[in-house]
């Protein structure tokens, strides 16, 4: 026999399954940005500011590597770490250069946020825009 009683108590346990469901997949979304982003990257190429006669491409082996690990970033040039940042990571789309960025990187000693784009093992990091005399690097995941 149905009862107001019971139909109250089916209708609060369906919003809080509703509730449960919208923040598991939120925050799995999130999970899934960051661990796409975790890992060493090493630049491949740099538009922008180019110097005369200067190649713009780097050759794997290159030593000049970004490592992302769980809200800290590490900085590498020709192998050896140049500065190490914590950050926060928010899903952001931007249009820079012609380039769609869906993420910025937030820091937590208040330097500039940078945007990037992620797609298929390749992370472009946006500094400005090349038009102000920015920069776009772009890196592979190794």
């Amino acid at each position: 026999m149905f009862t107001l009683q019971n139909i109250t108590m089916k209708r609060n346990i369906k919003l809080v399954l509703i509730i449960l469901s919208i923040g598991i997949f939120s925050s799995c979304k999130n999970g899934s940005s960051e661990a796409k982003l975790d890992g060493a990257w090493e630049l491949r190429h740099v538009k922008g500011i180019q110097v005369a006669n200067a190649d713009p491409n780097f050759p794997k082996g290159n030593g000049n590597i970004l490592k992302f690990n769980a809200g800290k970033l590490e900085h590498y040039a020709e192998g050896k770490l140049l500065t190490t940042e914590e950050y926060t990571l928010k899903e952001e789309k931007k249009k820079i250069n012609d380039t769609e960025a869906q993420y910025t990187l937030v820091f937590k000693n208040n330097n500039p946020e940078k945007h990037i784009a992620l797609t298929d093992g390749k992370l472009i990091l946006f500094d400005g825009e090349i038009a102000a005399d920015g920069t776009e690097s772009t890196y592979e995941k190794l």
